[in-house]
């Protein structure tokens, strides 16, 4: 009971202490808000730098190849070999298939002997000619019948040579499509070449941007595949029309790929130079705020 009294005594006082206050000297509310200071304000500062200051953009493209084949025969035939591996590197002049030639290589035989034949027929014509023994026809048809001999021969060497498919560039082989034994016909798909040293990115800018595109730019490509990684690269192509139906125009970036992660196929998050300015003032960003 006797805290309940206090606590009433209390709240009856408060009236009277209040009044009390509010009555002495030189304790108004305006006077007091008059000698109340604020305290100091907290500054960090920092020293304004002198650097290199790039513009840059932004974009989505796509990783491709620069070079890659699909390798198909040229002539109807038996495959005889297939002298690589699936998924390794093939060199340049490499032999990447070997189709059975065993008929062209008769053919060849028999081209060659009709050649020599008509070679030497012409040449005897041609003694006799030198002399006026005989009629200028029988010179020329001589002189068509080696010709045509040797067309015939270089047709048949030139379907020879499509039985052994030579790599045109170094890249790495794709899964075999056919196997040893099997009769392709022409056209048929063997397997796929693909250099990947070297890969390019195709992407789009908007035409705001055109004016300061320029070829040998750099760019940064990243991908989720490989996070936090960047692989950097220049600007090779840059096309000279503007696409009508979204505004943009599109770009061909070339970048290195010697450790060969990436893959053609995979998507891009490119960043390209626009503009580089020396000797800027740089300044913190929390400055700007």
């Amino acid at each position: 009971r006797s805290g309940m009294n206090y606590r009433k005594f209390f709240w009856l006082l408060m009236p009277t202490l209040l009044l009390a206050v509010a009555a002495l000297p030189g304790c108004s509310g305006n006077q007091a808000a008059e000698q109340f200071t604020m305290p100091p304000m907290p500054v960090e500062q920092a020293l304004v730098a002198e650097g290199t200051v790039t513009d840059r953009f932004d974009a989505v493209g796509t990783v491709e190849a620069i070079d890659a084949i699909t390798v198909v025969a040229e002539v109807d035939a038996l495959v005889r070999e297939l002298p690589f591996h699936e998924g390794g590197t093939i060199q340049k002049g490499m032999t990447i298939a070997q189709l059975d030639d065993a008929q062209l290589q008769a053919e060849l035989a028999r081209a060659e002997a009709i050649r020599d034949q008509k070679k030497l027929t012409y040449d005897r014509i041609k003694s006799l000619a030198d002399r006026g023994a005989i009629a200028p026809q029988e010179f020329d048809d001589a002189t068509a019948a080696l010709k045509i001999s040797e067309a015939e021969l270089g047709m048949i060497r030139a379907r020879l040579a499509k039985t052994k498919i030579i790599a045109p560039f170094t890249g790495t082989a794709g899964s075999r499509r056919v196997s040893p034994g099997a009769f392709v016909r022409i056209g048929a798909p063997i397997t796929d070449l693909t250099q990947l040293d070297e890969l390019k990115v195709t992407f789009a800018a908007p035409e705001r941007f055109y004016p300061l595109l320029r070829v040998q730019s750099s760019v940064s490509v990243s991908t989720t595949a490989f996070p936090g990684q960047d692989f950097t690269g220049t600007i090779e192509v840059i096309e000279p029309i503007v696409d009508k139906a979204n505004r943009s125009v599109r770009i061909i970036a070339h970048i290195r790929n010697t450790e060969r992660k990436l893959r053609p196929g995979m998507s891009a998050n490119v960043s390209a130079v626009l503009s580089t300015r020396d000797h800027a003032l740089l300044v913190p960003d929390e400055a700007i705020f």
